[in-house]
């Protein structure tokens, strides 16, 4: 092949993604990335229920075992290097990625001014793909733990990014063989490219800070 499809997830500290805690991604030949992130503080009792993991003197844990972390900026860097090191044009698949994974990469592609990986030609979210092809009245939700036991697939550990990305590239190829279409024609529906979640969130960047221009721009006024 002249391209990879690497599916991936990303774990946070919630829904606000004030902490990334985990990257995971496996390519479709195999290829795995792993990499856990020191929070640096205790972790909501929310994330612990989720997903097993906690803070503990200065260290990150599950289930009672010590996980090897290393620092956000790293673990982004350790990232664009590994999707690089790939050596060939990438397609990024996530679940519900673009409402949260690739918003959560480009926040800190940004705020520790990361350039993207260069070899990754689009981002794909197989949510919208699942809701619109997998009609089936036995899936109560398209939620990825839903369709790897729809497709009968063992999921060992939920909300692990590794875990995560594997279950995804299984549901992705049963989803295709079902829907009896390739692949890749499917990830096509919903596809964007690195630069738009940049340009998003530099939007979101440039809105957050107009309160304080105004603020600002009204105190001098009044003096």
């Amino acid at each position: 092949m002249d391209h990879l499809l690497v599916f991936a997830d990303i774990e946070t500290d919630g829904l606000g993604a004030d902490k990334i805690l985990q990257i995971g991604a496996v390519t479709d030949q195999g290829q795995e990335f792993n990499v856990y992130i020191n929070p640096k503080r205790d972790l909501p009792l929310s994330c612990t229920n989720l997903c097993g993991l906690y803070y503990f003197k200065n260290q990150l844990y599950r289930d009672g075992i010590r996980l090897p972390s290393v620092g956000v900026i790293t673990a982004i860097r350790m990232f664009k290097t590994w999707v690089e090191s790939l050596g060939k044009p990438v397609t990024m698949v996530f679940h519900n990625g673009f409402a949260f994974d690739c918003h959560v990469l480009a926040k800190y592609f940004i705020k520790f001014k990361v350039v993207p990986p260069t070899n990754i030609t689009k981002m794909c979210d197989t949510l919208p793909v699942f809701r619109k092809h997998l009609v089936d009245a036995e899936l109560a939700n398209h939620r990825l733990t839903t369709l790897a036991a729809y497709f009968e697939i063992d999921f060992i550990y939920a909300h692990d990014a590794l875990q995560d990305s594997i279950i995804l590239k299984s549901v992705c190829y049963k989803a295709a063989l079902k829907i009896d279409r390739p692949l890749e024609e499917l990830l096509n529906e919903h596809q964007k490219s690195v630069e738009y979640f940049i340009e998003k969130e530099h939007s979101r960047n440039e809105l957050k800070l107009r309160p304080v221009q105004t603020a600002v721009s009204l105190s001098v006024l009044k003096e």
